[in-house]
């Protein structure tokens, strides 16, 4: 073979070396990425999030999506920061499934539903890589769930996918949020179009910590966009610009909690509020003592309802359970208890899909 080689141009050596390589290298770089994540992704000095998508990816990809899934699983437990991360995480493990099995309803096929399915999304998003809004067909938006929608219509699986669309929309549209929300018209059923509007704000406010960021995140209006859309949509938006709005006044829940309160209407500070509910459940790290304190401290009992809905509905994406929810409600004062259980079985009730656990 070497003896042949020499017959052959330089450049074609070099071609056949860099294949013949290939795979040693990226067994090299796979290797040296979980070093990295053993010991700069654990310095929590660092900014890690970018160094954890990269390790998960590269798992995905070199050992494939099962693979990385079961090692986030079993390092998420004692790791903190990946605990609250894994839904982004899991975005691009989901991206590489499809990459794998080559289509969204083989890859839901093998889906992990765990961290807020951030697995689904990832999916989809990748199913339209490569793409221009302009060249994304209506009645492609309208149908790519129909085989994914599980039991039925509105189970977590479909939620999943229409909420993945509006992430999708937002990557191929380099984050015309307002086109987007026209495109998720598109999918003509109310339901259906509340969910992409959703995952739509949701890659809007992710925007802001990342390389491309949106035009439609103002750090000096923290009520931007949710203001100048239509009306019907500012509920959405408002539950989930909860990052921005904390990231905006400093991390104060208070001040969260009192700007949520004064908003033009009940209903949008209760909206505003469950998102910042949510928000409690991920910054404390699901500590469910944590959870019960914050949330008790918002100006009014209204409000504070609000934020448990929020805390407990989170707090069944992230772990498939209602039991997280219990143990927020048994560290309320004694005579709150029942109304936070009743909240927690709206919560439950509310959430989308069936049951995950009990």
């Amino acid at each position: 073979m070497f003896a042949s080689l020499k017959k052959l141009p330089a450049v074609v050596i070099v071609g056949i070396v860099l294949v013949l390589l290939f795979p040693a290298y990226s067994m090299w770089n796979h290797s040296m990425l979980k070093a990295r994540i053993q010991n700069e992704c654990l310095d929590p000095r660092k900014e890690l999030q970018d160094c954890y998508y990269a390790h998960y990816k590269s798992v995905a990809h070199t050992e494939g999506s099962a693979a990385a899934v079961k090692e986030l699983h079993e390092r998420r437990e004692s790791d903190d920061l990946l605990k609250v991360n894994c839904h982004e995480v899991m975005h691009e493990i989901g991206r590489a499934a499809y990459d794998e099995r080559g289509s969204i309803a083989d890859a839901y096929a093998h889906a992990d539903f765990s961290c807020w399915g951030g697995y689904l999304h990832g999916v989809v998003e990748a199913s339209m890589r490569g793409k221009k809004l302009p060249d994304v067909a209506s009645t492609t938006i309208r149908t790519m769930c129909d085989s994914v929608k599980g039991d039925g219509e509105r189970s977590f699986t479909h939620f999943s996918c229409v909420h993945g669309i509006g992430h999708a929309l937002m990557f191929v549209s380099d984050n015309d949020l307002m086109t987007v929300l026209e495109r998720c018209d598109d999918l003509v059923d109310i339901w259906e179009i509340r969910q992409c509007a959703n995952g739509a704000f949701m890659q809007n406010m992710f925007s802001n910590y990342d390389d491309h960021a949106s035009d439609f995140i103002d750090k000096n209006d923290l009520r931007y966009p949710c203001n100048i859309i239509r009306e019907d949509e500012q509920g959405i938006c408002y539950q989930v610009q909860s990052k921005v709005i904390i990231d905006g006044l400093g991390g104060d829940f208070q001040k969260a909690f009192r700007f949520c309160g004064d908003l033009a209407s009940s209903t949008l500070s209760a909206a505003c509020t469950s998102g910042l509910g949510a928000a409690v459940s991920l910054y404390s790290m699901y500590d469910t003592k944590r959870i019960a304190a914050l949330c008790s401290e918002t100006p009014s009992s209204v409000l504070g309802e609000s934020c448990l809905y929020g805390a407990l509905t989170d707090l069944e994406g992230a772990s498939g359970s209602t039991s997280l929810g219990k143990t927020v409600c048994s560290n309320i004062p004694q005579e709150r208890q029942g109304a936070c259980l009743d909240i927690l079985l709206r919560a439950h009730a509310d959430f989308p899909g069936k049951a995950m656990n009990e």
